[in-house]
């Protein structure tokens, strides 16, 4: 089978908020409050990170089967983590945020796949530093982060309700 990644386009969008809204619900089904309620990410967010050219998918045939953002920004909430610190504390990184695999594309490593696409990119545009944070009960996202290499460095505390979240950092060589 034939996976690519691409960037997102506008005319997309109505898949992207389709693999949000199918991920919130696994989520809920899993008892674990990331992206719940008020807290799934909104239209406006995911227009405005295709927009930026930050919005990426993964494609298996023809079809759609996951999206996640790469976005090269300071991320606020980064700033102070507990009870570590960083590896490397550099102003140059990317963050991974948003990712998703659809439920029609479960179990077959896929989100590793993308992972890799994803940390090769951040490697291409010249930046080592690649971060990605999961909320404590995610417990499936962070045996996928663990296992594809990234470093436990603390926690943050999103200003949202349950914003409790465990920050990993990969640097690559």
């Amino acid at each position: 089978m034939l996976y690519y990644v691409r960037k997102a386009e506008p005319t997309d969008l109505v898949v992207v908020m389709e693999l949000i809204a199918e991920g919130a619900k696994f989520l809920k089904e899993q008892n674990i409050p990331q992206w719940q309620g008020e807290n799934e990410p909104k239209e406006t967010i995911l227009k405005a990170d295709i927009k930026n050219g930050d919005c990426y998918l993964l494609i298996e045939g023809e079809s759609v089967v996951g999206m996640a953002v790469l976005q090269r920004k300071i991320e606020t909430t980064y700033a102070t983590i507990l009870p570590h610190e960083w590896q490397e504390n550099s102003e140059l990184y990317y963050t991974i945020h948003r990712i998703t695999i659809s439920q029609k594309a479960k179990s077959k490593g896929l989100a590793k796949l993308f992972l890799s696409y994803l940390c090769s990119e951040a490697y291409r545009q010249g930046v080592k530093d690649v971060r990605i944070d999961t909320h404590k009960q995610n417990k499936r996202m962070h045996h996928i982060i663990i296992s594809f290499g990234f470093k436990f460095c603390g926690e943050i505390e999103l200003p949202i309700i349950d914003g409790e979240r465990d920050v990993y950092q990969l640097v690559m060589r």
